[in-house]
C-alpha cells in the first residue's frame, strides 16, 4: 500500500517525522497538510489524503512509561490523534465545506485469542472503524 497508493495522487509527502516512531507526526502532517492547502487558490477543490501514522505500532510511545504495546497505549494514540485534528478541519472549513471519511486500513489484536499485531485474519483486525461526516464552510 505504502508503495502504490501514492502513486493515485499528483503529490506526496513523506520524510521521518511523518512516521510511526515520531511522537508529534500528526502534529506535523497537520502542519504540513495546512502548509499546503495554503499554497492553493481557495476556489480550487482538493482529495486530501492523510494516512495517520500515530495509530499504528509503536503506539507505547504515547503512553508514559510503556515498555510494550497495549490497548491503553492505542487508547493514548488516538487521544492524541483526536487533539491534533481540529486546526486541520479548521483549515479545510476556510476553503469550503468539507466532506470527512475517517477509517482505518486495519484494527490491531492485543492477545485476543492469543493474537497480537495486525497481519493476522482476526476479527479485531478486520473489523475497522469507519465514519462520514460534512463540516460546513467558514465564511470569513
Amino acid at each position: 500500500m505504502g508503495t502504490v497508493l501514492p502513486g493515485l495522487f499528483d503529490e506526496s509527502y513523506w520524510n521521518p517525522s511523518l512516521g510511526v516512531t515520531d511522537r508529534h507526526s500528526t502534529e506535523n502532517q497537520v502542519s504540513l497538510a495546512l502548509e499546503l492547502l495554503g499554497k492553493v487558490p481557495k476556489d480550487r477543490r482538493i482529495f486530501l489524503f492523510v494516512n495517520v501514522s500515530a495509530l499504528h505500532q509503536p503506539n507505547r510511545i504515547f503512553l508514559e512509561g510503556a515498555e510494550h504495546d497495549s490497548r491503553e497505549s492505542q487508547a493514548a494514540a488516538l487521544a492524541y490523534v483526536d487533539g491534533q485534528l481540529p486546526p486541520l478541519f479548521e483549515g479545510m472549513r476556510r476553503r469550503a465545506s468539507v466532506l470527512v471519511i475517517m477509517c482505518s486500513d486495519h484494527g490491531t489484536a492485543y492477545g485476543e485469542d492469543g493474537y497480537f499485531g495486525h497481519r493476522a485474519g482476526h476479527k479485531v483486525i478486520w473489523t475497522v472503524p469507519y465514519a462520514e461526516f460534512v463540516l460546513p464552510g467558514i465564511h470569513a
